[in-house]
């Protein structure tokens, strides 16, 4: 099942992009660095057994505080704006979610 790796690597995605996005400050910076720490520890437990609830309690943890992260860091509102340039243009998600540039 593709599920769990992948909404596992997005909520990572989303965690990284915070951090680095020129709007990151030290309250997004916490949030995004705590779930890249707890996805990078998690998520090949979970995936590898996908009944082991303390590991998707933390995944789920984990993408909350990466999507607070994400929209505290000013990049939400670009990341959304990358779905209709890639269904338009056929640019694949990880170039179009480049939208917000490094520190």
């Amino acid at each position: 099942m593709r599920a769990t790796p992948d909404t596992g690597v997005d909520a990572l995605t989303h965690a990284v992009e915070a951090y680095v996005s020129r709007k990151a400050d030290p309250f997004s910076d916490g949030l995004a660095l705590n779930p890249i720490r707890t996805i990078g520890h998690h998520l090949r437990r979970v995936y590898a057994d996908g009944g082991d609830s303390e590991a998707r309690e933390a995944m789920m943890l984990a993408a909350t505080q990466a999507g607070i992260a994400f929209s505290s860091a000013g990049v939400a509102l670009r990341h959304g704006m990358s779905r209709p340039i890639g269904a338009r243009f056929h640019v694949a998600r990880a170039l179009r979610t480049r939208c917000s540039s490094p520190r």
